[in-house]
């Protein structure tokens, strides 16, 4: 058992270094501060409920690949906090109520893109990454509300039972990488990503009262900024620094060819 794993190991290892060897990777750390909300195509919308996006934020750590020509993949691991905020309306015993709150996600995503990448100035690269993105609901918090006639509920749950742990989100990603020295980017990009599968686990009920409708459920979604460093663990491109100049040595390879 031990031999076995130590080959497999010792085999991806060196799949990994002819890899490298044709293409450039790069790990790094980002903020996204981002604008947050949930979808809601429920067909049976409470009357007075109205559901508008909120300030959300998270942070992930990118891993990209650039093979040539610029294409490659991009996956890496994302926390995310995702906020979508509410107002009701309601009358309770012919008396009219406002009601104000907040719905709470707490997601770990692991996105799988394919990635295109292109150098538009010397130490500029612009890239695009598209694909699928998994969701793990860590946690929920906020007011779950269930309405009738002179009949209102806000419910402060604390856990996931109504929501379902995993999802599938689309996922869109443009960022520009600038070389701030030999192996160090300064990555500024939008990352936006909505979940195709419902969220909302159907049938819960309160009290007899349906929490979710018969529609097709929730659907969160974000629009982030980013914002951090990558490291770039073999660079083709070398840039030198002598004092406080740039000067960039092509080695006689054309820009295009650079990677």
């Amino acid at each position: 058992m031990i031999k076995t794993i130590i080959t497999k190991c010792m085999v991806a290892c060196v799949l990994l270094c002819v890899v490298s060897s044709f293409g450039q990777w790069r790990i790094g750390l980002v903020a996204a501060p981002a604008l947050t909300g949930a979808l809601n195509l429920d067909v049976t919308e409470r009357e007075g409920l109205l559901q508008y996006p909120s300030l959300g934020y998270g942070a992930g750590l990118p891993l990209s690949y650039d093979g040539r020509k610029g294409k490659g993949f991009q996956t890496g691991i994302y926390y995310a906090a995702t906020n979508q905020s509410f107002v009701f309306k309601y009358e309770l015993f012919n008396e009219d109520y406002t009601h104000r709150g907040k719905k709470r996600f707490r997601f770990i995503k692991v996105p799988v893109m394919y990635r295109k990448s292109g150098r538009v100035a010397k130490f500029v690269k612009t890239s695009f990454a598209l694909g699928l993105q998994y969701s793990y609901t860590m946690s929920y918090g906020g007011g779950v509300t269930v309405y009738e006639p002179n009949v209102y509920f806000d419910l402060p749950i604390i856990d996931r039972d109504y929501f379902k742990k995993h999802g599938v989100d689309a996922a869109f990603q443009w960022g520009t990488e600038i070389a701030i020295k030999k192996r160090l980017d300064l990555f500024t990009g939008i990352k936006a990503d909505i979940m195709l599968n419902n969220l909302a686990v159907k049938g819960i009920t309160y009290n007899t009262f349906p929490i979710f409708g018969k529609g097709l459920g929730w659907h969160p979604y974000s629009v982030s900024f980013q914002v951090g460093l990558l490291y770039v663990l073999n660079r083709k491109d070398y840039l030198n620094l002598p004092g406080n100049t740039y000067r960039f040595r092509p080695y006689k390879r054309k820009p295009k060819d650079m990677r």
